[in-house]
């Protein structure tokens, strides 16, 4: 099982996947663009 979060904050965008027993599979951090239809598309 790999469980996904995002943060979606106010300076950046973090998304992160995790395997079965809490470890990092995959992480992409990136500064958030500062409005809301460049950081969503």
């Amino acid at each position: 099982m790999i469980r996904f979060g995002v943060d979606f904050g106010g300076t950046k965008i973090e998304i992160a996947a995790l395997d079965a027993e809490g470890r990092f599979v995959a992480r992409v951090r990136k500064p958030n663009p500062g409005d809301y239809d460049s950081a969503v598309g």
